[in-house]
C-alpha cells in the first residue's frame, strides 16, 4: 500500500512540474465576421471577388513580462501560406517557468534578414516571397480577381515589401496576452475595398502605395484568444 502511494506521489510530482508548455498560433482570413478560404466567392456591392493567393510572414515572436523580453522563439520566421492550410497553424514549446503578459509578433521580414541575402526553409526564394531584383523579401502577398476592374482578367496583385527608410513595411505588433493559443484574424473586407476605391490594382514594388496599403492591413489584423 505504501509503495503504491509513493508511485502516485512521485508520478504526480513528475508530471506536475513539466519543463515546457505549448503555445499555438492560428491565422485566419475573414470577410467581416465570416471566415473565408482561398477562391471563395465574395460579393461586394454587386461585384464578385475571389482571393486566389494570400501569404504572409510572421517573425521575431517574443514573449514579454512587464515590458522585458523573457523568451524568443528559436524558429524566427514563419511563412503562412493559405494554399497550404497546415501552415496557418503552428506551435512551439517554451519554458514552463516563463511567465508573460505580452507577445510581440513581427509582420514581415526585418531589414537585417532582408539585406543578408536569401535563405532556406520558410525563407527559401522558391516560396515566391523574395525579390531577387530588389534583394529583399515580400512581407505579404495577396492576389485575386475583382469583377469589373479594368485589368486583364479582372486580376489584382499586391506584393508588399520594402525595408529601407520611408519604404519600410515590416511592423512589430504588441499584444497583451497570457494564454496558450492565439487566433490572428486578417479582415479582408476592410482591405480589398480600399484597393477598389483608390484604383490600385497592382502594387508590386516598395513605395508609397505599398506603405499605405500595409498600414490598412496592419490596422485590420486583430488578435483573439
Amino acid at each position: 500500500m505504501i509503495r503504491y502511494l509513493l508511485v502516485i506521489i512521485v508520478g504526480s510530482l513528475f508530471f506536475g512540474f513539466k519543463s515546457e508548455k505549448n503555445v499555438a498560433f492560428e491565422v485566419r482570413l475573414h470577410w467581416g465576421e465570416r471566415q473565408i478560404h482561398l477562391n471563395d466567392l465574395i460579393m461586394y456591392e454587386g461585384d464578385s471577388i475571389q482571393i486566389s493567393q494570400f501569404k504572409i510572414y510572421l517573425s521575431n515572436i517574443r514573449f514579454l513580462n512587464e515590458g522585458k523580453t523573457v523568451y524568443k522563439l528559436k524558429n524566427q520566421y514563419h511563412l503562412v501560406d493559405f494554399s497550404d492550410e497546415s501552415t496557418t497553424v503552428f506551435s512551439h514549446n517554451i519554458p514552463a517557468k516563463k511567465a508573460y503578459d505580452q507577445v510581440v509578433i513581427g509582420i514581415g521580414v526585418d531589414s537585417v534578414k532582408s539585406v543578408s541575402g536569401a535563405f532556406g526553409g520558410d525563407l527559401d526564394p522558391t516560396n515566391g516571397m523574395y525579390w531577387a531584383w530588389n534583394s529583399g523579401y515580400i512581407n505579404w502577398k495577396m492576389e485575386g480577381t475583382i469583377e469589373g476592374i479594368p485589368t486583364r482578367g479582372n486580376q489584382f496583385q499586391c506584393h508588399i515589401g520594402g525595408y529601407q527608410g520611408k519604404d519600410k513595411t515590416y511592423h512589430d505588433r504588441v499584444h497583451h496576452w497570457e494564454g496558450r493559443k492565439m487566433f490572428m484574424v486578417i479582415n479582408l473586407k476592410k482591405i480589398v475595398p480600399v484597393l477598389i476605391k483608390r484604383e490600385k490594382y497592382e502594387i508590386m514594388i516598395p513605395g508609397e502605395n505599398a506603405v499605405s496599403i500595409n498600414e490598412v492591413m496592419i490596422e485590420n489584423l486583430s488578435v483573439h484568444e
